[in-house]
């Protein structure tokens, strides 16, 4: 194996050897080695690039549109369990008061039915009244002292 010294040494001595390669054919403006494979590959290469590129861009876009949706979607749902907590407190609220105007309605039945002792009482009263006659003959009696 080789150590990690040698193998850096070997691949910065490459790089610089490719660089100034490179900087030589810049000098001269045109490719020497290997002119026509480089172009083709140079032509790959952008083609490749620009797959690449639309890729990510669709990418990000839907990334963004899924994040978009997932917002709204979250906030709708929110929204929904705010709706939802309403209704079943309005339903409720509608239930209880269903309940009372039961209830009343079932007391106020009760007292239609219902006397109570001070009705008793004026009905007894009413029952035995003297009439005109007899309170007349009642109190001539009780005038005379008899």
């Amino acid at each position: 194996m080789l150590r990690d010294g040698l193998i850096f040494s070997i691949c910065a001595s490459l790089f610089a050897v490719f660089a100034a390669f490179i900087v030589f054919e810049n000098r001269h403006g045109r490719r020497i080695l290997l002119p026509q494979i480089r172009s083709w590959l140079d032509r790959q290469l952008s083609a490749a690039y620009l797959v690449f590129r639309a890729w990510l861009r669709q990418i990000i876009e839907h990334t963004i549109k899924l994040s978009w949706y997932y917002s709204l979607h979250s906030a709708l749902k929110a929204s929904l369990v705010v709706v939802v907590k309403m209704y079943d407190s309005l339903e409720l609220l509608l239930i209880n008061n269903r309940e009372r105007a039961r209830k009343l309605r079932a007391e106020q039945r009760a007292l239609k039915d219902y006397k109570n002792h001070l009705l008793v009482i004026k009905e007894h009263k009413a029952s035995i009244a003297l009439s005109n006659k007899e309170k007349k003959r009642l109190r001539a009696k009780s005038l005379s002292g008899e």
